[in-house]
C-alpha cells in the first residue's frame, strides 16, 4: 500500500531507532511507499531488553494496513 500517512514516529524514536525504507513525504507528512516500511531497532543490555524497546516503540508508530514480524531477537531469544 501507498500513500498512507505514518503516524507516531517521533514517539517511537524515544525508545528505539527507526530506519526508512519504504517512505517519502508527501505534503509534509511521512507516508507510506510500498514493501517494507521500516525498520525499528532497539539498544539494550541484552536481547530482551532490546526487544522490549523495539516493542515500546512499535506500539507508537500506525498506519493503515501495519504489519509486523518479531525479526532477530525473538529467534535468539527461543535458542
Amino acid at each position: 500500500q501507498k500513500g498512507d500517512v505514518i503516524v507516531g514516529l517521533e514517539h517511537a524514536e524515544e525508545h528505539a531507532t527507526v530506519y526508512h525504507a519504504g517512505t517519502k513525504v508527501l505534503n509534509g507528512q511521512i507516508v507510506t511507499d510500498g514493501g517494507r516500511v521500516l525498520t525499528v531497532v532497539g539498544p539494550g543490555y541484552n536481547y530482551l531488553d532490546a526487544m522490549q524497546r523495539v516493542n515500546r516503540a512499535r506500539s507508537e508508530i500506525a498506519f493503515h494496513g501495519m504489519a509486523f514480524h518479531e525479526g532477530i531477537a525473538a529467534h535468539l531469544l527461543a535458542a
